[in-house]
Protein backbone atom coordinates (compact mmCIF):
# COMPACT_ATOMS: atom_id res chain seq x y z
CA UNK A 1 0.00 0.00 0.00
CA UNK A 2 2.53 2.59 0.50
CA UNK A 3 4.40 1.30 -2.38
CA UNK A 4 1.45 2.39 -4.50
CA UNK A 5 1.10 5.52 -2.50
CA UNK A 6 5.35 7.04 -3.19
CA UNK A 7 4.46 5.22 -7.03
CA UNK A 8 1.97 7.75 -7.36
CA UNK A 9 2.79 10.28 -5.50
CA UNK A 10 6.69 10.51 -7.18
CA UNK A 11 5.21 12.08 -10.72
CA UNK A 12 2.87 14.65 -8.64
CA UNK A 13 6.21 15.91 -7.34
CA UNK A 14 8.37 15.69 -10.02
CA UNK A 15 5.97 17.82 -12.17
CA UNK A 16 5.67 20.19 -9.36
CA UNK A 17 9.42 20.54 -9.11
CA UNK A 18 9.89 21.00 -12.91
CA UNK A 19 7.16 23.83 -12.44
CA UNK A 20 8.93 25.33 -9.56
CA UNK A 21 12.57 25.10 -11.63
CA UNK A 22 11.22 27.12 -14.57
CA UNK A 23 9.24 29.72 -12.44
CA UNK A 24 12.13 30.83 -11.27
CA UNK A 25 14.96 30.48 -13.75
CA UNK A 26 12.60 30.92 -17.15
CA UNK A 27 13.79 35.29 -17.75
CA UNK A 28 10.44 37.19 -17.21
CA UNK A 29 9.88 39.83 -19.81
CA UNK A 30 8.10 43.09 -19.61
CA UNK A 31 5.28 43.12 -22.38
CA UNK A 32 5.31 46.46 -24.50
CA UNK A 33 2.31 48.41 -25.14
CA UNK A 34 2.38 47.57 -29.24
CA UNK A 35 2.98 43.99 -28.77
CA UNK A 36 -0.14 43.62 -26.13
CA UNK A 37 -2.30 46.13 -28.20
CA UNK A 38 -4.49 44.79 -30.74
CA UNK A 39 -3.44 45.24 -34.73
CA UNK A 40 -6.05 47.48 -36.52
CA UNK A 41 -3.84 48.18 -39.52
CA UNK A 42 -0.88 50.09 -38.17
CA UNK A 43 -2.95 52.58 -36.51
CA UNK A 44 -3.91 52.97 -32.38
CA UNK A 45 -7.38 51.20 -31.30
CA UNK A 46 -9.84 53.81 -31.49
CA UNK A 47 -12.01 52.27 -29.08
CA UNK A 48 -11.80 49.67 -26.00
CA UNK A 49 -10.29 46.30 -27.46
CA UNK A 50 -11.70 44.61 -24.48
CA UNK A 51 -15.30 43.70 -24.30
CA UNK A 52 -16.98 41.72 -21.51
CA UNK A 53 -18.96 38.65 -22.12
CA UNK A 54 -22.12 38.41 -23.47
CA UNK A 55 -24.20 36.98 -19.87
CA UNK A 56 -26.72 35.29 -22.44
CA UNK A 57 -24.05 33.18 -24.46
CA UNK A 58 -23.07 32.17 -20.54
CA UNK A 59 -26.63 31.19 -19.60
CA UNK A 60 -26.70 29.50 -22.88
CA UNK A 61 -23.25 27.28 -21.89
CA UNK A 62 -24.81 27.15 -18.50
CA UNK A 63 -27.89 25.00 -19.67
CA UNK A 64 -26.12 23.38 -22.49
CA UNK A 65 -23.59 21.98 -19.89
CA UNK A 66 -26.82 20.98 -17.52
CA UNK A 67 -28.38 19.31 -20.60
CA UNK A 68 -25.00 16.66 -21.12
CA UNK A 69 -25.35 15.88 -17.55
CA UNK A 70 -28.65 14.73 -17.18
CA UNK A 71 -27.67 12.60 -21.06
CA UNK A 72 -24.93 11.09 -18.44
CA UNK A 73 -27.27 10.34 -15.66
CA UNK A 74 -30.14 8.80 -17.86
CA UNK A 75 -27.58 6.38 -19.95
CA UNK A 76 -26.53 4.48 -16.75
CA UNK A 77 -29.84 4.16 -15.56
CA UNK A 78 -30.85 1.84 -18.51
CA UNK A 79 -28.26 -0.98 -17.35
CA UNK A 80 -28.61 -0.49 -14.28
CA UNK A 81 -32.36 -1.56 -14.70
CA UNK A 82 -31.02 -5.41 -14.67
CA UNK A 83 -29.19 -5.02 -11.54
CA UNK A 84 -32.38 -3.46 -9.48
CA UNK A 85 -35.61 -4.66 -8.53
CA UNK A 86 -37.76 -2.83 -11.20
CA UNK A 87 -39.98 -1.40 -8.37
CA UNK A 88 -36.93 0.56 -6.61
CA UNK A 89 -35.54 1.24 -10.39
CA UNK A 90 -38.74 2.73 -11.21
CA UNK A 91 -38.63 5.28 -8.23
CA UNK A 92 -35.21 6.19 -9.33
CA UNK A 93 -35.92 7.34 -12.50
CA UNK A 94 -39.22 8.77 -11.60
CA UNK A 95 -37.03 10.89 -8.63
CA UNK A 96 -34.35 11.70 -11.76
CA UNK A 97 -36.94 13.37 -13.72
CA UNK A 98 -38.53 14.72 -10.90
CA UNK A 99 -35.64 16.45 -10.05
CA UNK A 100 -34.65 17.69 -13.53
CA UNK A 101 -38.13 18.67 -14.15
CA UNK A 102 -37.89 21.34 -10.95
CA UNK A 103 -34.72 22.58 -12.37
CA UNK A 104 -36.34 23.09 -16.15
CA UNK A 105 -39.32 25.41 -13.84
CA UNK A 106 -36.53 27.27 -11.45
CA UNK A 107 -34.95 27.42 -15.03
CA UNK A 108 -38.02 29.35 -16.84
CA UNK A 109 -38.98 31.39 -13.93
CA UNK A 110 -35.80 32.97 -13.50
CA UNK A 111 -35.75 33.99 -18.03
CA UNK A 112 -32.64 31.87 -18.47
CA UNK A 113 -34.95 30.29 -20.93
CA UNK A 114 -35.15 33.36 -23.28
CA UNK A 115 -32.67 33.02 -26.13
CA UNK A 116 -32.25 37.24 -26.41
CA UNK A 117 -29.01 37.51 -28.03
Amino acid sequence: MYFFIILSSFPMFLSLMFFLINFYLSPKHMQKLEKSSPFECGFNPSTLSYNSFSLSFFLICLLFLLFDLEIILILPSIYSMFLMKFKWWKFSIFFLFFLLTIGLIFEFYNNALKWKI
